[in-house]
């Protein structure tokens, strides 16, 4: 996998979109690890917004 940058406030699903635009359409949650969850690994859905250095797993 390789860095995005992002500019502040990109959700997962602008993520999604940037990445493919059939992966935003198929994406069922992503996974977060970094500052912005509570839990590394955490269930997170379309609308979250993403924190300098997270690490994303968008499944679909």
């Amino acid at each position: 996998p390789k860095p995005l940058l992002l500019p502040r406030g990109t959700t997962v699903q602008e993520l999604a979109e940037i990445i493919h635009r059939e992966l935003a359409k198929n994406m069922k949650y992503a996974k977060v690890w970094g500052s912005s969850v509570k839990i590394q690994g955490q269930r997170v859905g379309p609308e979250f917004i993403l924190s300098d250095g997270d690490l994303v797993e968008i499944k679909d």
